[in-house]
């Protein structure tokens, strides 16, 4: 019989995980997700990212998030950010540009429904990020908007991390003084919102 030298034997040992550490998580998201005036290092995805490693798990998160992007240009880009980095998992963060330029909400429903199914498509995991637009829009408008996401989700039998923006505007520091986008403060809660909904897919 052939005598296997060490080496090859630990590629065999280690051959069926190769595969498990190279899988990926992408976040196609917006301001929310590129920690938008705040150091990087503490906005939820690169919390997301240390959160992984501290469980042990071999993922990579790759942002692929653009402040001022919307629910049609996520949808037009998702394609060749796919194909560039492969990930097993997408987290759609958008819709928060949409609903503040006021657009029509069956447009930005229509949108996000054909954007998560695209990725399903391509037999991508997807957990869809509820949002909430601020109340100044009218109520009608955000109550509208805020109803778009669970419907998504339950249409397409995707996971929804609830959105937070009632909690984040009622509470003194956790809304930066532009009065939209969340904090450093906050950061760590919309992780915990996002890891309740992400583990089950791990």
């Amino acid at each position: 019989m052939r005598k296997l030298s060490l080496g090859f034997m630990v590629f065999l040992m280690l051959a069926p995980f190769a595969s498990f550490a190279d899988e990926k998580i992408m976040v196609l998201g917006d301001s929310i997700s590129s920690a938008y005036g705040m150091d990087p290092k503490v906005g939820w995805v690169s919390l997301l990212n240390d959160r992984l490693k501290t469980e042990g798990l071999a993922y990579e998160v790759v942002n692929a998030s653009i402040a001022g992007d919307t629910v049609a240009n996520g949808k037009l880009r998702a394609a060749s950010a796919v194909d560039a980095h492969s990930p097993k998992i997408v987290i759609i963060e958008l819709g928060g540009n949409d609903g503040l330029r006021g657009y029509p909400l069956t447009q930005i429903e229509s949108n996000l429904k054909t954007l998560v199914e695209a990725l399903k498509d391509k037999k991508i995991q997807v957990l869809l990020m509820g949002i909430e637009v601020p109340a100044n829009l009218g109520p009608d408008y955000t109550q509208r908007f805020a109803a778009i996401y669970p419907k998504v989700s339950e249409l397409e039998k995707v996971p929804l991390a609830p959105a937070l923006g009632d909690m984040f505007w009622g509470t003194p520091g956790m809304i930066q003084p532009d009065g939209i986008h969340p904090s450093s403060t906050a950061q760590p809660l919309i992780l915990k919102a996002v890891w309740e909904k992400l583990k089950p897919l791990l």
